[in-house]
């Protein structure tokens, strides 16, 4: 062989011996990166699956609860109790029937299910039901359970349609049961298919290892026994569970599992690993196509050529090892070449990114879904409380409307005849002011129980409303020494009923003004919220809400004030008024500092008026 060529040889070996096993070490790196990256996405999708599977389900408990709370069943008769079933039927969200039992576990009252779909659209979700779900929906009521601890969840079952169900049972103030048969696919709206690539699944199995959901509805239908998969009797199991593995239909895999400790339903997710190592085998073949140029100019820029290889691949390699430490803000140099090796630096840069996206994301997601389930139990809290509070203001109003009036025509009619300065005309003075105190209580339950009736949405000027208030309370306000200051922008109208928003200003307006007896300073202010939103805040010198008690200062009767005038209805009456205007009421106050109460109401626009 000419000397020519075993220089050339040589060359070929020095210069491509280097480059192919660099080359090797960063596809190897970058592989078991990328593997191990896409490993930890997966379990922490699975993981904040699981948490929201588990909290819904958990939220669907307590929902039922409080209905069982709610109401009370004993002295009613079968009709009046098959009423009150069906208000429970349509406000518990995915409910499919509602059931009532005694203490023999025998039906109460009628159950409460649609026999055929519904054309009323509140309802149009739910499912109707045969005589045999019925009969499967009572031989899975948790009866015993939910007498005994107060609420508990039976076992997962398929209706006929196959679509799976869920019975939960919360035992009532009277002893009696409610039981209600939820939907499973309407309790876990909120799992989807995460960002797992084309061929990518997710599946949610109960603590038997049985499908409770799935793509396949045939599999959900047949109840799937799935227990002896790798990642579900690992998270079943409490094994440890395995980042690579063989899947029964995805094959070579990669996936996640997690478990909720109290339901002891798992949530598995895997996705192909062919599909998630692709970026890695992409890199695979640059580098062999790099390896052949270099191989090709090795004769003549061998030297070269591996001194710039080495380079890079290096700075690959330790931000390989810097992301494997778990620094995902690290980026390798090198991305502004226009070789091979650039592109490697920003596909290994752009991957980093898209790590870093996904994992800032899914933060953002869950604090999302966090506060969202939280303020959801809020309001759900105060529905309920006003639901019972409008029964009890309907009945009220009606009853004791009629002998009040008589009983205040015939004080009025005896203090006419009773001349002024005696003592018997004091007292009935005093049951003047009590019978009128009376009335105002009932007129105030009276609105809390209209449900909207007789509101009339129109364009309204935000500062017209704050000054009618004020208004109607400055005499009082100033005859406490209360001084008055406005900061009212420019903002747009909103759509409201004047004289019912104008009666919500009053009542805050009110609490303020008996926060501060001995004077003090009201600052009303107004803007607007991106074009979308007002804000009026309302903020009071006084001796503020402790915080222990501001999540129940909008309940009916709930009061602290030591005035003997105070009912305990004003700030619920208001946040009903503020809710019927599609708006929120929020407080801001600590002991000491005041309170701030902030109306918050939507801008007019055509849809609103609709």
């Amino acid at each position: 062989m000419r000397l020519g060529n075993r220089m050339t040889l040589a060359m070929l070996i020095v210069a491509g011996l280097p480059l192919a096993l660099a080359g090797w070490s960063s596809v190897h790196l970058a592989e078991r990166e990328l593997g191990t990256r896409t490993g930890d996405l997966h379990r922490a999708v699975a993981r904040q699956m699981a948490t929201t599977v588990g909290d819904q389900v958990r939220a669907a408990v307590r929902e039922v609860k409080l209905a069982a709370a709610a109401f009370r069943f004993e002295g009613l008769t079968p009709e009046e109790r098959q009423g009150v079933l069906r208000l429970v039927f349509r406000q518990t969200h995915g409910a499919s029937a509602v059931v009532l039992l005694d203490d023999s576990a025998r039906q109460a009252a009628p159950a409460v299910y649609l026999g055929q779909r519904s054309a009323d659209a509140s309802l149009a979700d739910r499912p109707p039901l045969t005589d045999e779900d019925v009969d499967r929906l009572g031989a899975n009521i948790p009866f015993s359970a939910g007498r005994e601890v107060g609420a508990a969840i039976g076992p997962v079952y398929v209706a006929s349609d196959g679509t799976p169900r869920l019975a939960v049972a919360a035992r009532t103030s009277g002893g009696l049961v409610l039981a209600v048969e939820l939907t499973v696919p309407v309790l876990l709206s909120s799992v989807g298919s995460p960002r797992l690539g084309g061929r990518g699944r997710a599946f949610v199995v109960d603590r038997g290892g049985r499908v409770v959901l799935d793509d396949d509805r045939a599999v959900v239908a047949a109840r799937q026994d799935r227990s002896a998969w790798p990642l579900v009797h690992a998270a079943l199991g409490g094994e440890e569970i395995p980042g690579r593995y063989r899947d029964p239909l995805l094959g070579e895999a990669i996936g996640a599992a997690a478990q909720d400790a109290d339901l002891g339903w798992a949530v598995v997710v895997a996705e192909p690993a062919r599909d998630a190592l692709q970026g890695a085998r992409a890199l695979v073949r640059r580098t062999l196509a790099w390896l052949m140029v270099a191989l090709l100019a090795a004769a003549v820029l061998g030297v070269l050529t591996a001194r710039a290889v080495t380079r890079p691949v290096r700075a690959l390699r330790a931000g390989a090892v810097a992301i494997e430490a778990g620094d995902i803000a690290h980026r390798v140099p090198g991305d502004e070449r226009g070789d091979e090796l650039g592109d490697l630096a920003r596909a290994f840069n752009a991957m980093a990114t898209e790590v870093q996206r996904w994992r800032t994301e899914l933060e953002g997601r869950v604090a999302d879904k966090t506060r969202e389930l939280r303020e959801a139990q809020e309001l759900l809290l105060r529905a309920q409380n006003l639901a019972a509070l409008g029964q009890l203001g309907a009945g009220v109003a009606h009853e004791i409307n009629n002998p009040l009036a008589g009983l205040l025509g015939m004080t009025q009619i005896l203090l006419a005849r009773e001349p002024a300065g005696t003592p018997l005309r004091d007292r009935l003075a005093a049951i003047e002011q009590q019978a009128l105190r009376i009335r105002d209580i009932v007129e105030n339950l009276r609105r809390l129980a209209s449900g909207g009736e007789g509101i009339t949405l129109v364009p309204t000027s935000v500062g017209d409303l704050i000054d009618g208030a004020l208004a109607v309370e400055a005499p009082r306000l100033a005859g406490q020494k209360v001084a008055i200051v406005r900061e009212l922008q420019e903002v747009p109208p909103v759509a409201a009923d004047p004289a019912q928003m104008k009666e919500a200003l009053l009542q805050i307006i009110s609490n303020a003004r008996r926060a501060m007896p001995d004077g003090g300073t009201l600052t009303v202010s107004a803007r607007a919220i991106e074009g979308r939103l007002v804000a009026v805040r309302l903020a009071d010198t006084g001796e503020g809400i402790p915080r222990e008690i501001q999540e129940r200062i909008f309940e009916p009767f709930f009061t602290t004030k030591r005035d003997w005038q105070a009912k305990g209805l004003g700030l619920t009456l208001a946040n009903r008024i503020v809710e019927l205007h599609r708006g929120r009421i929020t407080v801001d106050s600590a002991p000491g500092e005041g309170a701030a109460f902030t109306i918050t109401l939507p801008v007019m626009q055509a849809r609103t008026l609709a």
